[in-house]
């Protein structure tokens, strides 16, 4: 019966979403413009070099238009419910629900972002072939490995950004918490750009890090960058982070559950 909660709280998500599409059309369209700027920019780093740090610039192209889809697939504005929630005191009703909280809104964030990704994928790859050169996939297999890893990656995406609502268990406000860790998601991530393209000593410290298993990860896979037994490696990383990072969140949520303080009447 649970589980029909959930898939119930992923198709309101849906339904809600059709009904606010002017808001995901406005999502979409902010998506297309960032792309078209980073072509032209890329296009001119590219302009005397064929290839940097193993990207042409077709598959660079390729690597911004699919980061960009998985980044706004990816679970991450449930921060803020969840911190409204606190704040009002709300969640105290949430707590009574026969339902686990934080899997209620992984699913609503993940039919949210379902909705985005199939209003958006067709035009995205239509614009990515005509006016980009968007690269398929390295092979059917990287495809098939590629939705596995996206998969994971919004258990970890998710996980990241929970950890911001519920810091509103600690403070009052965390609008400094947010902001902090967006330029943090697109710098780590790899969304904004390559890993390849950090110097070694960075690169080196995001790998250890949860924020690259993301974007990155999938699109290396995407892309033809992980091959053969790294592909294994790479998804048991993503595992081991989701599972880690939820322990630790259930631990922060729990602890945070004894020092609740509810505002307002």
């Amino acid at each position: 019966m649970k589980g029909k909660k959930y898939l119930s709280s992923f198709t309101n998500a849906i339904k809600t979403g059709m009904v606010y599409k002017f808001e995901l059309y406005m999502w979409g369209i902010n998506a297309l413009i960032a792309i078209f700027m980073y072509y032209y920019l890329w296009r001119s780093i590219f302009e005397n070099q064929s290839e940097i740090h193993g990207f042409t610039l077709e598959s660079m192209v390729t690597y911004i238009i699919v980061a960009t889809l998985i980044n706004n697939l990816l679970p991450r504005w449930h921060w803020g419910e969840i911190a409204n929630l606190i704040r009002s005191g709300d969640i105290v009703m949430e707590l009574v629900k026969p339902y686990n909280l934080i899997l209620k809104f992984y699913f609503w964030q993940m039919g949210t972002g379902t909705l985005f990704f199939a209003m958006t994928l067709v035009p995205f790859i239509m614009i990515g072939i005509y006016f980009f050169h968007l690269q398929p996939p390295a092979s059917l297999l990287h495809l098939l490995i590629t939705v596995i890893s996206v998969l994971l990656a919004s258990f970890i995406s998710y996980f990241l950004w929970l950890f911001v609502g519920l810091t509103s268990f600690y403070t009052t406000n965390v609008w400094g918490v947010y902001t902090t860790m967006m330029g943090i998601n697109l710098f780590l991530t790899g969304t904004l750009i390559p890993l390849e393209f950090m110097p070694d000593w960075l690169e080196k410290i995001i790998y250890i890090l949860p924020w690259q298993n993301t974007v990155y990860t999938p699109v290396s896979i995407y892309l033809g960058k992980i091959s053969g037994l790294a592909l294994i490696k790479v998804l048991v990383i993503q595992i081991i982070w989701s599972i880690l990072l939820y322990l630790i969140l259930n631990f922060y949520y729990k602890l945070g559950l004894k020092r609740l303080v509810v505002q307002g009447g």
